[in-house]
């Protein structure tokens, strides 16, 4: 065992240190090469990030002089963690809505920094009950919305929530029924189809042909007998 405070135990090492922004994105790589001994040792490195941080991670690792890995460290420095931060987290909307319901969630410390957390977005109905929820993570702001599609007219409270720190916000909004398109009906008047009744047939024409008939037949009469009394008179 090598005592804590013996500087004359060395060991060659070398590794990497790194710093990454919230989303991961890798700010600053440095590699490194020292002797390392028993004794508490740090070391220093300037760097500018090019950018307001929040939210860090500084990883390390250590290797020895074959390319073992020794050791590996992960810390996370967030200033929303920070002691005596005043801590600002609201929620705002409109005053009313229809389809849709945006809302914009804030959370930032007195100079208006941005703080990490999460969110819970709560839209309780007027008995209540809780008609919708969003739940998301928070860095400074967060935009999101509701559909109204299905919810009775009232007025609705819109509260927002940071479980971890215990913070919450909310307000009203009137929330009106989604207009349906009116149907518009056209009633087209079809022409109107007059069908004919058929008309009597007049029986004139066969009156005449009766008539004809009679006075032929009364013609042919009249001739036999005239034609009968000639050959009585001749006898």
């Amino acid at each position: 065992a090598v005592d804590p405070g013996d500087a004359s135990v060395k060991f060659n090492v070398s590794g990497t240190i790194s710093v990454l922004d919230e989303s991961g994105n890798k700010i600053l790589e440095e590699k490194y090469t020292s002797p390392l001994t028993a004794a508490i040792s740090g070391k220093r490195i300037n760097f500018s990030a090019g950018k307001q941080l929040t939210k860090a991670t500084v990883k390390a690792n250590m290797y020895d002089d074959k390319g073992n890995l020794m050791d590996e460290v992960e810390i996370v420095y967030d200033y929303t963690k920070f002691l005596n931060i005043e801590k600002k987290f609201s929620i705002s909307a409109p005053d009313a809505a229809k389809d849709t319901l945006a809302y914009s969630v804030s959370y930032v410390d007195k100079y208006k920094d941005a703080l990490s957390g999460e969110a819970v977005v709560y839209l309780i109905a007027p008995d209540g009950k809780v008609a919708s929820l969003n739940q998301d993570k928070i860095s400074g702001n967060l935009k999101g919305e509701f559909a109204l599609t299905g919810m009775a007219d009232g007025t609705y409270t819109l509260k927002a929530v940071e479980p971890k720190e215990h913070l919450s916000d909310a307000k009203t909004v009137a929330i009106t029924s989604v207009e349906k398109p009116k149907v518009t009906t056209t009633l087209t008047e079809e022409p109107a189809t007059t069908i004919a009744e058929p008309v009597a047939e007049t029986k004139t024409d066969n009156t005449l042909m009766i008539v004809a008939v009679v006075v032929i037949i009364l013609a042919i009469a009249l001739f036999a007998v005239k034609g009968m009394k000639k050959k009585s008179e001749k006898k």
